[in-house]
């Protein structure tokens, strides 16, 4: 984490939460990659592990930060509110503001997770037309030159 941060490779970001997740994540690549140097599992399903393990964490750190962008924004809103009710209505808007506001930001990142895995899988869908497409091609490429070499 120290070298990937010296070298400006990980946002600029204190999070601790977010830095844990990162380092969960590249365990579990390295030992997916691990996998599959030892031949335990096959190219094909250690690439879908990793993708699998990636997406899980960015979806994560999403929600994360979807739900402390809307608790600080229902803490303002809260207090902001509460202070016509002087320093108790204050302490009690930013409260409730926080909890209302984390739990629409919550809402808000699981939406944005939802569309992401929806495009993710519409794009996996699109790859896999596209390279049958291509082997399809292949085989009669090769179909054709066998006939054509072979009087």
């Amino acid at each position: 984490m120290e070298i990937a941060d010296s070298r400006g490779i990980l946002p600029d970001t204190n999070d601790t939460n977010c830095r844990a997740l990162i380092s969960c994540m590249a365990i579990e690549n390295a030992k997916i990659f691990s996998k599959i140097s030892n031949g335990e599992i096959g190219l094909a399903q250690g690439l879908k592990d990793i993708a699998n393990t990636s997406v899980a964490t960015l979806a994560t750190i999403i929600k994360s930060k979807a739900a402390e962008a809307g608790r600080k924004i229902g803490q303002k809103i809260g207090t902001t509110v509460g202070t016509v009710f002087g320093p108790i209505g204050t302490a009690i808007g930013n409260f409730v503001g926080g909890a209302v506001g984390k739990m629409a930001g919550t809402a808000v990142g699981s939406k944005i997770v939802e569309t992401a895995k929806k495009v993710s899988s519409a794009a996996k869908s699109f790859v896999s037309k596209v390279s049958n497409t291509v082997k399809s091609i292949g085989s009669k490429i090769k179909s054709g030159l066998r006939k054509l070499f072979s009087w």
